[in-house]
């Protein structure tokens, strides 16, 4: 997965601005970003170590590069206490305590102005944050929060987890019968070969909205080299912008929400002539998966 620290700082950016006035319209930063109110918010105003919750959709010249709206699944900073003392200083922190739930905004990012080392944003001329601030939380209020997300977490892990026999079973008698020729298959020009257990009646995830999956990974010849099920937790990722191997941004804007499918990935569509992990150079993959849900 690459490193997007880059754009969570800008979403934290983002968030900010939305406080910095009590009224819409576009407006300009001190440091020199355009960004637009759209809707001034009239619930709770964040105070110190106040919790900020909000949904955010990021695009690169009209891409949409990542978008997170599922409200079970919101991002999250805290208003940090000494915000004063963070060096070097922002002037973005000073506003931080006038965000007001409900506020809504678009932050514009020259291209000019994003560090070199984030391939997928070499070139862009603008990067648009659309944010929204859903929920604001005092420390009471974050506590049970967390306290009920990790009960809610651990019987998703204890679920998962006791999943893991029947789909190593799956994986192992699908990978038996491709070997034998004997199996259904769908093929893509790029050579990405799959087979559908169950299809999904959900949506096509678009390039860039944020999606879940579960998966259970293994080589040609049967070894195991990664699995969300014996975790016990899926993994989410934005889909179609270059966060995983290409065979799974192929192959997950092409299924419909809710599939379950076994996918044989050539070596070109996943680490090509590079070892990752315990991934030999040069592999073949193959992978079985269960599309959960679009993050909206």
């Amino acid at each position: 997965m690459r490193n997007l620290s880059f754009i969570k700082f800008l979403f934290v950016l983002a968030v900010v601005l939305a406080g910095c006035k009590g009224e819409t319209g576009d407006f300009m930063t001190s440091n020199g970003y355009k960004y637009t109110v759209h809707k001034k918010g009239s619930g709770k105003v964040a105070a110190i170590n106040d919790y900020i919750f909000y949904a955010a959709t990021v695009t690169a010249d009209g891409d949409t590069l990542q978008s997170n709206n599922d409200p079970d699944n919101l991002p999250y900073m805290q208003l940090p206490k000494d915000w004063k003392d963070i060096k070097p200083p922002s002037p973005f922190y000073e506003v931080l305590s006038k965000v007001t739930k409900g506020d809504s905004i678009t932050i514009y990012v020259p291209g000019d102005s994003i560090p070199p080392g984030n391939p997928s944003l070499a070139g862009k001329k603008e990067l648009k944050f659309m944010l929204t601030v859903k929920d604001i939380m005092d420390s009471t209020a974050y506590a049970a929060f967390t306290s009920k997300k990790r009960s809610e977490m651990e019987a998703k892990m204890a679920k998962s987890k006791e999943r893991l026999p029947g789909v190593e079973k799956t994986i192992t008698e699908t990978l038996a019968q491709y070997k034998a020729k004997n199996i259904a298959l769908q093929t893509t020009e790029s050579g990405l070969q799959y087979v559908i257990h169950e299809k999904g009646t959900g949506p096509v995830a678009q390039k860039g909205q944020k999606i879940s999956v579960d998966y259970h990974g293994i080589l040609k010849d049967g070894t195991k080299f990664d699995s969300s099920f014996e975790r016990g937790m899926p993994i989410e990722f934005p889909v179609g912008v270059g966060n995983v191997i290409p065979g799974w941004d192929e192959a997950l804007t092409l299924l419909p929400e809710g599939t379950k499918a076994t996918l044989f990935i050539p070596s070109a569509l996943a680490y090509g002539d590079q070892q990752s992990g315990p991934i030999p150079a040069n592999s073949d993959l193959v992978f079985y998966i269960e599309f959960q849900k679009i993050l909206k």
